[in-house]
């Protein structure tokens, strides 16, 4: 016996199994059927949205998780993407004769090559009651010195909350140059010794 749903809208449904036969006592035996339709399930996304905050020094990365569940009844399918607004103080402009730092906001076209913020995997299925935790990278060994505006684009089939983002905001330090020197090296040849005696005289 198979019970199909597909086209069914949610209710009660009866009917009745018939079995013939040549019995002469029981030619016919009727069998109550009833089927309940519910409603079909539903998938439902949960998630931090907190800002990710980060601030690093140049030739540096952090990395950064966001878990992402799902506490529906349905399959719920999910896409992430990481979206770059370039520098929030990035840009010349010396309209006026002056070098000033232009303002850049999410109002901003995004950028199409990442080049400081990353999220793995970008896709996933997850069952109900499932969840899976997305790595976010925040790269600091290709950009400059300056504070960097971005956010995650979350896109899923939950009815409810189709779309979602979670703000980042990082900001790189300028590191200073490599300090190598001996304590006593007068003459800079990279040790100590007795010829820094008569060059410091």
């Amino acid at each position: 016996i198979t019970f199909d749903a597909t086209d069914l809208s949610e209710g009660v449904y009866t009917g009745n199994i018939v079995i013939n036969s040549n019995d002469h006592d029981e030619p016919s035996v009727y069998i109550p059927i009833t089927f309940n339709v519910g409603q079909a399930g539903v998938p439902d996304i949960s998630f931090d949205a907190s800002p990710i905050i980060d601030t690093l020094l140049e030739g540096n990365s952090s990395y950064h998780t966001l878990v992402v569940k799902n506490l529906g009844t349905a399959d719920l399918t999910l896409e992430l993407e990481a979206t770059e607004f370039n520098m929030a103080g990035g840009g010349d402009d010396k309209s006026n004769g002056l070098a000033t730092r232009s303002k850049k906001t999410v109002n901003d076209p995004p950028i199409i090559l990442n080049n400081w913020l990353f999220i793995i995997p970008t896709s996933d299925t997850l069952a109900p009651g499932d969840s899976v935790i997305a790595t976010i990278t925040l790269d600091a060994t290709t950009v400059a010195a300056g504070d960097y505006i971005g956010q995650i684009n979350l896109t899923s089939n939950d009815p409810d909350t189709p779309t979602g983002t979670v703000p980042v905001n990082l900001s790189v330090t300028a590191s200073g140059p490599e300090c190598n020197y001996v304590v006593g090296d007068a003459n800079n040849s990279g040790g100590y010794n007795g010829l820094d005696v008569t060059f410091s005289v």
